[in-house]
């Protein structure tokens, strides 16, 4: 692949250009990221926003819908935790913050998210599978003993550390990857269908 970049914008690599067999593809090196101006956008009068999400996985929107949800919901609250949102969007970026091409006069802004390195998402409950038992989609790769952190609406984390794994003949597993099913036995009343886990944040294993 090689970077470029446009004319107007000297000194920024804007475009990735990977060639493939037969045709070329245009990525952009990194995500635009408009969570900050939220308050303004209800301000004016906005009354819908579209996330990207066509070549994202699950994995990835589930958290980041739930951070623009909750930012909503706390601006009609009279709140807004803009570092709350931007570290759990940061969890999943593979790519640097920018404001792309919103602000005006071609001014463009890297939105500074907390460090920490990416987090992944690594499966999604799908049904029960017996008492405290429950069928998952694995997707990504998943030792057993990871904390981890369910994700519940409202940017709610909580700590998930006794549980065991087991494929689906029943044999208990170490080590599970992307794109199997496994079963998950685990009593945390928490737990239920349409759920996802994330590998334990370090702010969050608490």
């Amino acid at each position: 692949s090689i970077r470029v970049e446009e004319r107007t914008r000297e000194g920024r690599e804007l475009w990735e250009v990977v060639e493939g067999e037969g045709f070329s593809a245009l990525f952009a090196p990194e995500d635009l990221c408009l969570i900050p101006f939220l308050p303004w956008f209800c301000r004016v009068g906005v009354h819908a926003l579209k996330i990207e999400g066509r070549t994202k996985s699950s994995g990835y929107l589930a958290p980041v819908v739930d951070a623009y949800r909750t930012a909503l919901d706390d601006l009609r609250a009279g709140r807004f935790r803009l570092k709350e949102y931007l570290q759990e969007i940061s969890l999943g970026a593979t790519r640097e913050l920018c404001t792309g091409f919103f602000l005006p006069g071609r001014r463009r802004t890297v939105v500074p998210a907390p460090g920490g390195e990416r987090v992944p998402v690594l499966a999604l409950l799908e049904e029960p599978a017996g008492p405290e038992a429950w069928s998952v989609s694995v997707l990504s790769r998943w030792d057993q003993g990871t904390p981890l952190n369910i994700l519940l609406p409202g940017l709610k984390r909580p700590l998930l550390q006794e549980y065991a794994l087991e494929m689906e003949d029943g044999t208990r597993a170490a080590t599970v990857h992307s794109g199997t099913r496994v079963v998950l036995r685990c009593a945390d009343p928490l737990l239920r269908e349409g759920i996802y886990l994330r590998a334990a944040a370090p702010a969050h294993r608490r």
